[in-house]
């Protein structure tokens, strides 16, 4: 009795301390194996003070002493009765897509579990992703980068966050991510989720058991979706218990299977039979991740061997990474230090590729010496010129196979699966510049190519302590580089200019035009074709009429001018259809009360993850000297741009498919933002040359 008695109290002793370790874990444990008597008997009592505020909140409802408040839209709800995964973040985003392919504006709104903000915010507009994981929370994050060109708010009050999304940004379904248990908000439609591997948990209310309201809850349930049931037996066990709350809810399934990886450094497909010949440590950053761990156990097109398993908790940000594809030395580690702070804090994708050799301080250039270098590469500011960029990297990419290349810049989302990189990283805002240089600086880097030729992107490669800085001897930033590059004159178009400085390493970079691939993006694909369908029709050949350009005024057509080419394509049988970011929404109401039949307008909409995928699906773009006349050439897209002020001899879009419109004047090109002489450039561009270019493109 004694020895019983020992082992007893050790027993709730270990339970205790793990409760104070890991009160998650040890209540999962609880829940899934049992504990000691007392603790459960403590658990139970807790269950009985929940359901009776459950009961309390209930009535209050029922009585009209709390109130549901309606907003003017239908609201779908996906929600699930027990705490932890069943899979419903997944069904949020199939049913926003499926809302958007019936042609509704939806939002999603969500509360934000694990964000550091309160209140209402939007994690993200029509035009792009406007908070980090800390600001947003992982889940409604994960929504708006899956679901490019739709509305993600999330707040502690349902109702408000819908309200905004409604009157602010232009919703007219709300999607309600996590929505069962709220009242607060009137519901057109109630989709209830639930995990056939363990429907109900123990049966127990929390936190004695897993289920956040009693079973009768499900009388509210419209609709209930069982997830990766082993057979119908789990369906028809799951519909057994609603008919038995009294609940006539249709029940239906779904099956999660794995359709692709991604490989973390540069976010590129990779097939997954390749997993098979790979040895994975998988981490299921998920609140039930045993059915992540089967599925990645049997992925459609080959398994792949798991070497260990891990578990972190539901709020963390990398799931998981493959090994590298064959045997290198190990990585920096201050570059996973910066992909961390890359997936969290903004939009750009990081990771690794380790060297094949060892670096020494002796070895200043690692290149010549046969070793695989670190190569940072610094990008350009603007996105035109990044594209511009993408046949230096090329070169490089071909020149050194085994370094490691990471590419720093504002664009580098542009540089996705295009096999020009290791790691993309955003260069951030200046308040967030120290740290970031200080992780970089850690990785030693052997050499930094720097592309842009300002002072600042000289510094900054110093204080990444690359033993190697090369760049362009410009703006008085000869002292802070190892190899200074002199600027050609005369001067030669930036592609050319970008490929001298890969010249300048002993390496070529034979390409001369720029060449992307859209990144398969399903979700973005699909976006882009509801966007564009739900403006222009498929059959009918579709015109980009891009309205912005960066750097002032002066480069900007006039809105009489497209005003003026929407009727004509519209005449010739196109469909013109406006693009352009916020700045641009008043460019584009004036050319719609001007045009005599207006065009359909995207402005706003097409943020910058769509791009890609809206323009290759364009048969023709217009723009001035912008990034997307660059963007659009180089995905093969025929373009039609409009210069003035600039001179096409040195940035012109370079592609077979590209046209410039460029009359000129006496004073062009000034190269001045502002135009101090009414834009006599632009002017003598005529709405009646762009539609001949524009007719012999889609020709």
């Amino acid at each position: 009795m004694a020895s019983g008695e020992t082992a007893s109290g050790r027993a709730s002793s270990e339970s205790v301390v793990r409760l104070r370790q890991d009160p998650e874990g040890w209540l999962r444990g609880a829940w899934e194996e049992g504990t000691h008597p007392v603790l459960a008997a403590g658990l139970s009592t807790l269950a009985l003070g929940y359901r009776a505020a459950l009961l309390v909140r209930g009535l209050s409802y029922d009585w009209h002493l709390l109130s549901t408040r309606r907003l003017p839209c239908p609201v779908v709800s996906l929600g699930n009765l027990t705490v932890g995964g069943s899979g419903k973040t997944p069904l949020v985003e199939l049913a926003t897509l499926t809302l958007v392919a019936l042609g509704a504006a939806p939002a999603v709104v969500s509360r934000g579990y694990g964000r550091s903000t309160r209140g209402v915010h939007v994690v993200a507009d029509r035009q792009s992703v406007r908070l980090g994981a800390r600001g947003a929370g992982d889940e409604p994050l994960l929504l708006a980068e899956r679901l490019p060109g739709i509305p993600v708010v999330v707040g502690e009050n349902r109702f408000e966050a819908g309200r905004h999304a409604v009157e602010t940004l232009g919703a007219s379904v709300v999607v309600l991510d996590d929505g069962f248990q709220n009242r607060t908000i009137a519901k057109s439609l109630e989709i209830v989720v639930v995990s056939a591997r363990s429907p109900w948990g123990n049966g127990h209310l929390f936190p004695s058991g897993r289920l956040r309201e009693p079973l009768s809850a499900l009388r509210r349930a419209q609709l209930v979706v069982v997830t990766n049931p082993r057979g119908d037996e789990d369906v028809e066990a799951v519909t057994r218990t609603l008919r038995l709350h009294d609940s006539p809810a249709p029940v239906a399934s779904a099956r999660y299977e794995p359709v692709e990886a991604r490989r973390a450094g540069d976010g590129a497909r990779l097939p997954l039979a390749e997993l098979a010949r790979r040895r994975l440590l998988a981490f299921g950053g998920l609140a039930a991740p045993r059915s992540f761990m089967e599925t990645r156990r049997r992925p459609r097109g080959g398994g792949a061997a798991g070497s260990a398993c891990g578990r972190r908790g539901p709020h963390h940000d990398r799931e998981g990474r493959d090994a590298p594809p064959r045997p290198r030395a190990a990585a920096p580690a201050a570059l996973d230090t910066l992909g961390a702070h890359g997936d969290r804090d903004r939009p750009g994708r990081v990771g690794e590729r380790a060297p094949s050799g060892r670096r020494t301080g002796a070895n200043r250039d690692a290149m010549s010496a046969g070793v695989a270098p670190a190569v940072v590469v610094r990008a350009p500011n603007w996105l035109g010129d990044t594209v511009m960029a993408q046949p230096a990297l090329a070169g490089l990419r071909a020149a050194a196979p085994d370094a490691t290349i990471t590419v720093v810049g504002r664009w580098t989302s542009v540089l996705r699966g295009q096999g020009v990189a290791d790691a993309l990283l955003d260069y951030p805002d200046r308040g967030m510049r120290s740290g970031f240089g200080r992780a970089l600086a850690g990785a030693r880097p052997d050499l930094a190519l720097i592309l842009p030729n300002s002072f600042e992107a000289a510094r900054a490669a110093r204080r990444w302590r690359a033993r190697r800085r090369v760049g362009f001897d410009t703006d008085a930033r000869g002292v802070l580089l190892t190899d200074r590059v002199p600027l050609p004159e005369p001067r030669r178009h930036q592609v050319d200019e970008y490929r001298l400085l890969v010249e300048a390493l002993g390496m070529s970079a034979p390409a001369v035009e720029p060449r992307l691939r859209p990144p398969c993006e399903p979700a973005l694909e699909a976006g882009a074709e509801a966007l564009l369908a739900g403006a222009v029709p498929a059959e009918v050949p579709r015109v980009g009429l891009h309205l912005g350009a960066a750097g002032g005024p002066a480069k900007r057509w006039a809105v009489a001018a497209w005003a003026e080419l929407a009727e004509l394509l519209t005449a010739r049988g196109l469909s013109p259809v406006l693009l352009g970011g916020p700045g641009d929404a008043a460019a584009a109401d004036a050319v719609l009360r001007l045009a005599g039949r207006a065009p359909a307008s995207l402005v706003g909409r097409d943020r910058p993850a769509l791009l890609p995928h809206l323009l290759t699906r364009l048969h023709c773009l217009v723009s001035a000297d912008t990034g997307v006349a660059h963007l659009g050439a180089a995905l093969g897209t025929a373009t039609v741009t409009l210069f003035g002020p600039t001179d096409p001899r040195l940035s012109a879009p370079r592609s077979s498919r590209a046209q410039v419109v460029a009359p000129g004047a006496p004073c062009a090109p000034c190269f001045l933002a502002e135009c101090p002489i009414e834009h006599p450039c632009m002017r003598a561009i005529t709405a009646a040359a762009v539609a001949a270019r524009v007719r012999d493109a889609v020709a």
